[in-house]
């Protein structure tokens, strides 16, 4: 074989060497998580091209269940066990704990596969009541994402109950594309104080830019802060009247079918963004998703039903609708908030109601995800249905089962 031959030869098995190369590594990256593909950028040209190449293509979204990992030495003591723990934590002045309170070890970036444009964070409020653990994900997420806090009376992950220290709490990512777009706006301590009714409107509509057509999907998420606190009850009453004027404001401006609504009281509401940082006080937080990358469907169910009757209606609307393998779905479900705080796991008549529900769900959609956010039965509760609702049904809603689910296009 000649010289150039040879040439020939080897420059043909360089590019058959280096084609099989980015296959592999494409095959490689796509089981990485965001936080190793934030760190493999930075390896050479190739595998710079390769991480930005996949983490464009994941517009899945997520549900996670996230862990609570707790580092036993704060001021070089070790601790056994979780009271111990916390009884020295709440010791540490609270400007230190982010440094000394050791809730550092584990990030959202660990376990989320995208680059998250919002990501809801659920947690049992009684018992991560005074840990600011959530503030340290913020530096973990890339910049223009959103974070929000939700603090709940109790909450779900299909069957696996939340509750103790070994679970942080449920997660939710929704994905940072340019075909899907999400928008938000807080009702705060200075809109409610200085804000008329009509200026709060406005704003708001403003904010989720809502301006234009009213034809295009778009999914509402409506969060309102609920506290037992006569002097904060003024505000949080203002917030839930204009969340509830938005709500019926996005009804006469829509087309049936073409939105889904699913509201829930909770606790507390903590937003950050990595471009602003921490918001004002919080009373209520209210989220537009649309873009043709996504799809949603809401559905109201009365807890009067069984189990049997519930598992019917769901098999029945799922024949007309069509969902991708990383849809998610939320519920919202009322309980009794005595009996929940004594209850724990131990209570069978409060587990049977939610697992009866659950159950429900997961026999018409067995691989969907389902995270459950359980409030105070008397708080209100937000919804629709969506293939079947008109403007003049209500969206508010009492004793009923709210199922919220998100599907890729």
């Amino acid at each position: 074989m000649s010289t150039v031959e040879n040439a020939g030869f080897e420059e043909n098995s360089v590019t058959q060497y280096t084609l099989s190369l980015r296959d592999i590594l494409e095959k490689i990256f796509s089981y990485l998580n965001f936080n190793d593909l934030r760190q493999v950028i930075n390896t050479c040209r190739l595998w710079r091209e390769l991480a930005q190449k996949e983490l464009q293509l994941r517009n899945e979204f997520q549900s996670l269940i996230l862990p609570l990992y707790i580092t036993p030495y704060i001021h070089g003591v070790g601790y056994n066990d979780g009271e111990d723990f916390f009884e020295h934590y709440n010791n540490i002045p609270y400007y230190r704990r982010t440094r000394e309170g050791a809730l550092t070890e584990w990030h959202v970036s660990n376990v989320v596969r995208n680059v998250p444009r919002m990501f809801f964070l659920f947690y049992e409020a009684q018992t991560l009541l005074d840990l600011p653990f959530h503030r340290e994900y913020l530096d973990t997420l890339p910049r223009s994402s959103a974070f929000a806090a939700i603090g709940l009376l109790m909450l779900s992950v299909d069957t696996t109950e939340l509750f103790g220290f070994s679970n942080l709490g449920a997660g939710i990512s929704m994905p940072s594309t340019p075909s899907l777009n999400s928008e938000y706006f807080n009702i705060d301590q200075y809109s409610v104080d200085y804000l008329s009714i009509s200026q709060l409107m406005e704003q708001t509509c403003d904010k989720l830019q809502m301006n234009g057509s009213g034809g295009e999907h778009s999914c509402y998420i409506v969060f309102l802060a609920r506290v037992y606190d006569s002097v904060l009850d003024w505000y949080i009453e203002r917030a839930k009247v204009h969340a509830e004027n938005f709500l019926r404001h996005v009804k006469a401006r829509s087309d049936p079918g073409t939105y889904s609504i699913f509201g829930s009281g909770c606790y507390f509401i903590d937003v950050f963004s990595t471009n602003s940082g921490a918001e004002d006080i919080n009373y209520g937080f209210i989220l537009r998703l649309y873009g043709s990358a996504m799809k949603s469907y809401s559905v109201v169910l009365s807890l009067d039903l069984t189990a049997d009757e519930a598992t019917q209606r769901l098999l029945d609307f799922r024949k007309n609708i069509r969902l991708r393998s990383n849809s998610i779905a939320i519920a919202t479900l009322p309980v009794d908030r005595e009996r929940a705080f004594g209850c724990a796991p131990n209570d069978q008549l409060t587990a049977d109601m939610w697992l009866c529900k659950v159950t429900a769900f997961k026999r018409a959609f067995p691989k969907v995800p389902l995270t459950c956010l359980f409030d105070d039965r008397l708080s209100a509760q937000y919804g629709c249905n969506t293939l079947n609702d008109d403007r003049d049904s209500t969206f508010q809603h009492k004793n009923s089962v709210i199922y919220l689910i998100i599907t890729t296009t």
